[in-house]
């Protein structure tokens, strides 16, 4: 990566607060071969350090201390006066370094001092400090930019109330590294803030200069769409929760009918081929006769007494100020503008949804938007009816009642009717509980005839509108799973019901190992495309284990497998753009990059998605990461998840196998296998590790990139002789007779330049 010189040290507004308990800190101790302690400020230029830290160490006796949240490794150091450095490997949380009174910080107007610096020379560290008082209100924030260079910062501030705590962290934005220093705080009482204050020392720049020293450091151009033509796109769809989307209005100002048109008319020329928008979850998002929907919600409980007991009532706001106020129709407004930038609107299903059910039933000072009054008026028709209910899948519909398919079908009929759609999706995997226990294998035939029925209500609109309307249906992992909850798969695509299939995980994890080859070719010879779906949310290696957060390179692993496997297109689920956090890609998000600097969720970084993931070709030239995972949707009688890890790795040499696909690898490229060990002197003499039974070369000890394990992992070059292969199959033999525990596992591909 090409790095250039940043800009000298710079600075913005910034606050804080602390209390006056002296803390002096011991000189500080060689840290590792990989980092430099910061240089310490001159003695006679730090203010008394009175401020005492609390935060995930013992400030007392810790001088590295490695911590995991939210997808990042944090590391602390301790330098010589008593400061501490916070590096965050992945940029991705909140938390930082928290300061709290010994005594009461009354009311009054106080200056704080301190000394800020980034962690790297070569980068740029946003920090945010900011305190809160005991009535709960924050007295104030601000963001301060700095490069490696000291920068003392004195800052005036009026309490209103007592305080409670400083914080001092990371800004929460994507685009800086949050790798910094920090070092003696104080705070003194003053009578008055003077008029000639400065609030800071150092050179102060913009933040949009701060960004652009960041993407002058980068190898990074403009979004080039002739240039992205050049490679091969088979296409991304993405699911829309409408849910989460009227919440979001209800919490912006002045939206328009243009803020409506640009949610998906940005998205011109992109990878998006399809978009499907979910109308319902147990009740119905849009005007329905036959479903409880939100606008009836609205009205019937707005004003009442019982408005407060509403699970989000936020929501039913932003459906009637889209419907009622804006006369907005924003289901039929993004069908026609999707359809103006050449992406297929659809209309999601999903046919058994199970939100706040438990809670609500059980609460009865709740009452939940998500759920109809077809379901509270028929508790017969609830899947689990023997005994008592032991998670809120048992209070699913049983669609062995014909009264449950017809209301699912009235549901269909009813935005078919409002809407001249692209295709439908029946989305299973919310859920796909869909029969009482012991009821799934006659289910099958249910399903098989339910499926007819639905074609035969797509052929009315067919007729209707002039043009075929596709089916599409989200389901498990592979073909048993579906068998297992009654969808018998392959007869829908022999029997022509089906035109796309979907294998998904549901949501705790991403399953890596869907059989995507199996599926196609079960399907392809009946012309029904195979799409895999990819949960943005979380990444899982085993049932019960960390979420590690996601990233560009998971996304990537996890799509150029399925292209290689010969998927038709990849389905992202959970991750639609929000029209609160940053609603319009602006110039600036709109960059051609392989860095993976910024979160998915920030404009550079979805963009860089939703421009990279669906094409084979260009996955092929993108670094990825493909982990162990598993199939997180499993019937009650099967008692495993089929995890493969954690797992012992014998002492008595015996080897121990593994399976991770990885799917196509370029020319050029390196392989690297990564797993975790319980016991890292194991590194004296390690393991001997082959792929696809080749030997691979020992290379390193090193950290985990997110929080999947708290474990150091052992790094393995693997031969190319072993690239050729769909699946990548381990063998691990311990050495010593020494056995060790791995819960992680991880191939790395390294793409050529």
């Amino acid at each position: 990566m090409k790095i250039k010189n940043l800009i000298s040290a710079f600075l913005t507004a910034v606050i804080a607060v602390s209390s006056l308990s002296v803390f002096q800190a011991e000189v500080a101790a060689d840290i590792d071969d990989h980092w430099d302690a910061p240089l310490s400020i001159p003695a006679s230029e730090l203010p008394e350090d009175n401020l005492l830290p609390r935060s995930h160490f013992d400030e007392a006796t810790c001088i590295k201390n490695d911590w995991n949240l939210q997808g990042q490794r944090m590391i602390h150091y301790k330098d010589a006066n008593g400061g501490y450095l916070e590096v965050r490997d992945m940029k991705l949380g909140y938390v930082g370094f928290l300061y709290y009174p010994v005594f009461d910080i009354e009311p009054g107007t106080y200056k704080f001092t301190g000394y800020f610096r980034t962690a790297d020379i070569d980068e740029v560290s946003r920090i945010r400090v900011h305190f809160l008082q005991y009535d709960g209100e924050n007295a104030g924030e601000a963001d301060i930019y700095i490069n490696n260079e000291w920068v003392k910062v004195e800052y005036y501030v009026t309490l209103n109330d007592y305080l409670k705590s400083i914080k001092v962290s990371c800004a929460g934005h994507e685009n800086y590294k949050q790798a910094y220093c920090i070092d003696n705080y104080s705070l003194v009482k003053v009578d008055e803030i003077p008029e000639d204050a400065q609030t800071v020392f150092g050179t102060v720049i913009t933040p949009e200069q701060a960004l652009q020293s960041q993407l002058d450091k980068l190898e990074y151009a403009p979004y080039d769409p002739e240039k992205e033509a050049e490679y091969n796109v088979k296409g991304i769809i993405i699911n829309h929760d409408n849910i989460s989307f009227q919440s979001s209005v209800s919490k912006i100002e002045n939206y328009t009918y243009e803020n409506v048109v640009e949610t998906v008319k940005q998205f011109e020329g992109t990878h998006i081929t399809d978009y499907f928008i979910c109308v319902n979850a147990n009740t119905a998002t849009f005007p329905s006769p036959s479903w409880t929907d939100y606008i009836e919600l609205y009205d019937r409980y707005y004003g009442t007494e019982e408005w407060d007991k509403l699970t989000d009532p936020g929501t039913l706001t932003g459906a009637n100020y889209l419907y009622n106020e804006l006369y907005a129709d924003y289901i039929g407004i993004w069908h026609e503008v999707l359809r103006e930038v050449n992406i297929n609107p659809w209309l999601s299903f999903r046919m058994n949804d199970v939100h706040d059910m438990e809670t609500t039933v059980l609460d009865p000072d709740k009452i939940s938007i998500n759920l109809s009054d077809f379901f509270y008026n028929h508790p017969e028709y609830r899947r689990v009816q023997h005994h008592d209910y032991v998670g809120y899948m048992d209070y699913a519909a049983d669609y062995t009642y014909p009264e449950v398919r017809e209301h699912y079908l009235s549901l269909i009929n009813d935005a078919l009717n409002r809407y001249d759609t692209y295709g439908i999706e029946l989305d299973f995997q919310r859920e796909m509980y869909l029969f009482h226990i012991g009821g799934e294998y006659n289910g099958l035939a249910i399903m098989n005839q339910f499926m007819r029925d639905v074609d035969d209500l797509v052929a009315i609109y067919e007729e209707k509108y002039g043009h075929e309307i596709k089916i599409a249906t989200r389901v498990g992992s592979d073909p048993l799973t579906c068998a297992d909850f009654g969808l018998d798969v392959p007869t829908w695509a022999a029997e022509g019901t089906v035109d796309m299939v979907i294998a998904a995980s549901r949501w705790e994890n991403n399953d890596g190992d869907i059989p995507v080859q199996l599926w196609c070719s079960i399907l392809h010879p009946f012309g029904v495309e195979v799409a895999m779906s990819i949960e943005m949310t979380n990444f899982r290696t085993w049932a019960g284990g960390n979420s590690g957060g996601d990233t560009i390179e998971l996304v990537a692993g996890l799509a150029s497998n399925a292209f290689s496997q010969g998927a038709d297109k990849v389905y992202i689920y959970n991750y639609y753009w929000s029209p609160v956090s940053q609603p319009y890609f602006k110039d600036v998000d709109k960059i051609t990059t392989d860095d993976t600097y910024w979160k998915l969720n920030s404009g550079e970084g979805y963009w860089n998605l939703i421009t990279s993931v669906g094409s084979p070709d260009k996955l092929l030239t993108m670094d990825r990461r493909m982990l162990i995972s598993y199939n997180d949707t499993k019937q009650i009688w099967r008692h495993s998840y089929n995890n493969q890890v954690p797992a012992t790795i014998p002492s008595n040499g015996e080897a121990y196998a593994f399976r991770i696909p990885v799917g196509d690898v370029s020319d050029g490229s390196k392989l690297y296998l990564k797993f975790s060990t319980s016991d890292d002197s194991i590194v004296e003499n390690p393991p001997v590790v082959y792929v696809n039974s080749k030997l691979c070369t020992y290379k390193w000890l090193t950290y985990c990139d997110g929080t999947f394990t708290d474990n150091k992992l052992l790094v393995y070059e693997i031969p190319e002789a072993a690239y050729d292969y769909t699946y990548m199959v381990i063998e691990i033999m311990a050495t010593d007779e020494k056995s060790f525990e791995t819960d992680y596992m991880e191939i790395y591909v390294d793409a050529a330049d």
